[in-house]
């Protein structure tokens, strides 16, 4: 019996996966009653010449977690716009798991990297859905707040998800930039604070202003990114803005993987050495 309860996981987690420079995200509810990955990182590709990828960072990282814990199936795959470092592995996920729902902004699918990278590892049975804000899709336990209009999946395209998650308001906004957050700023539905932010675009300085930070004031920022990168990030503009504003954050640069895991009575706790005591987030 002890086997078995520990087996299926009593409890959920917000993970933030080490991908390098990428974003990989598991929302997991407890009992995996729906499991969510927000993208999957992946290599960039420098040069004119195509070269062979070796798809290893998933299987280093997602794929081995989720096949440690029991997981065999997603209820959704959301890929929050067309850059590689954050939907290169899909194809990886689309083999290794069973996945309902394949989530994107509309206009991703126009693209050459979903033309080349995603669509031929479709199966029959996975419920494509492109979405707009507002888009409901079932056992998605968060919001869609984020693109307003169909865009080229490009990073101001990106899909933004809100969602109160063990008890933490989340915001997750992929590589969303400045104009994109204006847009969100001035339509109105970031209309609480923030738990916990992963910042915008890997910490660059072409999001992540003081305006958005000022609305959603979160208590935590996570970092996305990968160690000695070559752009910069996080940059250091930005992470001055969240020290002199008191927004405490954390890098998978520095803790590898990030994980909040919370229990149904509500009591939860991170999984990293974000801070001895504990104490970030209360």
């Amino acid at each position: 019996m002890l086997w078995s309860w520990f087996k299926l996981n009593p409890y959920g987690e917000i993970t933030f996966f080490d991908v390098g420079q990428g974003d990989s995200i598991l929302i997991r509810e407890p009992f995996n009653r729906t499991v969510t990955l927000i993208d999957t990182g992946g290599k960039m590709q420098f040069g004119k010449k195509p070269v062979a990828m070796k798809h290893t960072i998933a299987k280093n990282s997602s794929i081995n977690y989720l096949q440690s814990i029991g997981v065999s199936k997603l209820n959704n795959l959301c890929l929050t716009h067309q850059d590689v470092d954050h939907i290169g592995e899909a194809s990886e996920i689309l083999d290794n798991f069973k996945v309902k729902n394949l989530v994107f902004p509309v206009g991703v699918d126009t693209t050459q990297n979903y033309q080349r990278k995603i669509l031929p590892f479709i199966r029959r049975n996975i419920k494509v859905i492109a979405c707009l804000v507002g888009t409901k899709i079932d056992h998605l336990p968060m919001e869609i707040k984020y693109p307003f209009q169909a865009g080229k999946g490009e990073s101001g395209d990106s899909l933004v998800l809100a969602g109160n998650v063990g008890g933490k308001n989340l915001l997750l906004i992929g590589d969303l930039d400045l104009a994109g957050e204006r847009k969100l700023l001035e339509s109105g539905v970031l209309n609480q604070r923030v738990d916990i932010f992963k910042l915008g675009h890997h910490g660059s300085k072409t999001a992540n202003s003081e305006e958005i930070l000022k609305v959603i004031m979160p208590k935590l920022a996570i970092v996305s990114a990968g160690r000695h990168n070559r752009y910069g990030h996080p940059n250091l503009e930005v992470i001055n803005r969240l020290n002199s504003m008191g927004i405490p954050y954390a890098s998978t640069q520095d803790e590898g993987m990030i994980s909040y895991r919370y229990f149904l009575n509500g009591m939860g706790r991170w999984k990293t050495g974000i801070d001895e005591k504990e104490s970030i987030i209360q």
